[in-house]
């Protein structure tokens, strides 16, 4: 992912509201109207405004909420444009949806990143008056906030927005590299379940959704192409190991083991290969004899019947 250089800030006009019909002012946080809530060009800050809340505490839930949204939709859009400008589109290509779904994933990552969590109105300017009505007793308050959000707080956002992007590729290019490092079949099931996880942590209009998906097929296939091997096969003793791709995997799974005449199964792993012992005094010599091994990985079953002479 390109690393963004290019940031704008939002700063929106001061509207004054109109007083209420009988409500009177009747409390104010500081004897005058600071100086930025009349000035408009407070360049490096975000103003917000909540009015006519019921309580300073809804006030200032309202207000946060608002500063919030106005930081995580300032650094999406920047995000957009550089997306927006390096991708080629087809002629068939709908680039008016794939803007859309580009800024409602941004700008749904964007609000949930731990640097946007800090955002806190101590550190803000705030003013906020109370209106009062004397017939119905009824009062409601205006609140004002000038939050603090100059360029290196923007740079900073989009540093730790690219940072945390950049760990999710990294993971994704990892799970796809370690389709070529397979060296015992339970990591298998441990990837698949990993990359759902990743999966459900990326917004649902994520293109990379489509990639973990792709991945995972790619490590469900593998069980489709694991097979047994038969390496000994002597009186009594049958040893066997797991391959793929010309490489022995190993598992710490113990395989089902039946015959259609031998008993008294003691079977074990030894190195890569499991071996399995056997009685055969119920066998007879001009039947066909055999050893059933079967595994289950997944949903798939990997089994050989394993014919033996007495």
């Amino acid at each position: 992912m390109k690393k963004i250089v290019f940031f704008a800030l939002l700063v929106l006009p001061l509207i004054v509201s109109a007083q209420k019909k009988n409500f009177k002012l009747a409390e104010q946080s500081m004897k005058e109207k600071p100086e930025w809530l009349i000035n408009q060009n407070n360049v490096g800050y975000l103003f917000q405004r909540a009015d006519e809340s019921a309580s300073l505490d809804e006030a200032k839930n309202s207000v946060l909420t608002a500063i919030m949204s106005e930081i995580s939709y300032s650094v999406a859009t920047q995000l957009n444009a550089e997306i927006v400008t390096s991708t080629e589109w087809t002629n068939d290509g709908d680039k008016e949806r794939f803007i859309e779904n580009i800024q409602n994933t941004t700008k749904a990552k964007v609000a949930k990143m731990p640097a946007l969590q800090g955002v806190s109105l101590s550190k803000a300017e705030v003013y906020w008056e109370r209106y009062y009505n004397k017939k119905t007793h009824e009062s409601y308050y205006n609140y004002y906030v000038l939050y603090p959000f100059s360029k290196f707080d923007m740079m900073e956002l989009l540093e730790a927005y690219n940072a945390q992007e950049k760990i999710i590729d990294d993971k994704i290019d990892m799970y796809r590299d370690g389709l070529n490092k397979i060296y015992n079949i339970d990591d298998i099931d441990k990837s698949i379940n990993e990359l759902r996880v990743l999966s459900n942590e990326l917004e649902i209009e994520d293109s990379r959704i489509d990639d973990i998906k792709s991945i995972i097929d790619l490590y469900r296939n593998v069980y489709d192409n694991i097979f047994i091997e038969e390496m000994i096969n002597e009186n009594g003793l049958i040893a066997v190991i797991l391959k793929y791709n010309g490489k022995t995997l190993t598992t710490s799974q113990r395989p089902k083991v039946s015959s259609n005449c031998a008993s008294k199964f003691n079977s074990r792993y030894n190195g890569e290969s499991f071996e399995v012992r056997f009685d055969s005094f119920d066998c007879y010599k001009q039947d066909s004899n055999y050893i059933n091994i079967q595994f289950k990985f997944g949903t798939k079953y990997v089994k050989k019947q394993v014919f033996f002479n007495i």
